[in-house]
């Protein structure tokens, strides 16, 4: 029995040795396709795991309400000169009163501002938020610190990563002033890097981090308002937000 084994093996030994060519070509076919095998497996384990981080990231158990702006080509804003839209404070107490098992609640408020420094400008997402966002959002400060209950209605301000390169290449942005839209407000920290979150199930947009500015929410109330009108353009009406 050991004996036939042994002149199985001799005798295909012997036969990939004649047809040299057809056994390196059949062997490269199975590395190739094993390859291809392992490839896709390992960039199917990478997406998965890059899903499931952002989800995380987000906070597997976060909901976020958001205004939508209403659509400027139905037939309701064509009747109307005037819209309004947008969630207002009687609806963020509403929702903390009315949904008992809400652990915390936290408003906020997103614009979109300009940054200057002299000559240089930063074109970014003014956020009106209070110190629990940090958390919320998982993240971190490079340098200086966060929001405080101390800094409601100062005008503070705190970096994102990319926004702070962009006034300050080569210059630490702490203690500084620079604009926010027509104002000096003083940075007192910058947060770290952050990968941008991409759209989940078509149900949450993308969301780049690195180019933020957070400021307290109070700040954002009595130095920019409740009220911000926008004119439509091609037409005659307004929007109230």
């Amino acid at each position: 029995m050991i004996a036939q084994f042994f002149q199985t093996v001799d005798l295909g030994v012997k036969s990939l040795l004649v047809q040299k060519m057809r056994a390196g070509l059949a062997a490269l076919g199975i590395f190739i396709g094993t390859s291809t095998v392992i490839c896709l497996v390992a960039m199917g384990e990478g997406v998965r795991y890059r899903a499931h981080q952002q989800i995380l990231e987000l906070g597997a158990k976060n909901v976020i309400v958001r205004t939508k702006q209403p659509n400027a080509g139905s037939e309701e804003d064509a009747s109307s000169r005037v819209k309004t839209y947008g969630l207002l404070r009687a609806d963020y107490r509403r929702i903390v009163e009315n949904i008992p098992n809400i652990r915390r609640a936290i408003p906020m408020r997103e614009l979109k501002f300009e940054l200057r420094l002299d000559d240089r400008t930063a074109d970014t997402k003014l956020v009106g938020c209070t110190e629990d966002y940090l958390e919320l959002n998982r993240l971190e400060i490079a340098r200086g610190r966060w929001l405080a209950n101390r800094d409601r209605g100062e005008k503070v301000v705190v970096l994102a990563a990319e926004t702070a390169r962009r006034l300050f290449p080569f210059e630490n942005p702490i203690g500084r002033a620079i604009w926010v839209g027509s104002e000096f407000y003083t940075v007192i920290g910058q947060t770290k890097d952050r990968t941008a979150s991409a759209a989940i199930g078509g149900s949450l947009d993308s969301r780049d981090y690195n180019m933020d500015a957070y400021i307290p929410i109070k700040t954002l109330r009595q130095r920019v308002g409740d009220l911000v009108m926008k004119s439509v353009c091609g037409g005659s009406g307004f929007y109230f937000v």
